[in-house]
């Protein structure tokens, strides 16, 4: 069997009998989600002055959900220390940025 299962709800169960007959069965629940979260970027939505802007960053996965402790946010590369909730992320650069940057 190589068709892949489509996204959602399944169970997987078994039946299984030992030489004397006795039957045994057994069943497990799972879902299957391939469809990646929905991530956007809500401020700063223009270009500003500000050194150390406030950065707002949503997002949504409507399949098994968003882990906040995946989440991380990087500028220039590198890791910032945002407060990440459930579905949002706020915070400014750990360093101000250049003018221009």
């Amino acid at each position: 069997m190589d068709a892949a299962l489509p996204d959602g709800p399944h169970t997987v169960s078994a039946e299984i009998r030992d030489v004397a007959g006795n039957l045994a069965t057994g069943s497990a629940s799972f879902t299957v989600d391939t469809t990646p979260p929905a991530a956007s970027l809500d401020r700063p939505l223009t270009p500003t002055s500000a050194p150390l802007p406030e950065i707002r960053l949503s997002y949504s996965d409507s399949g098994s959900g968003v882990d906040p402790a995946s989440v991380g946010v990087y500028l220039d590369g590198e890791e910032q220390p945002f407060a990440i909730g459930e579905a949002l992320a706020v915070g400014s650069p750990a360093t101000p940025l250049a003018d221009g940057a």
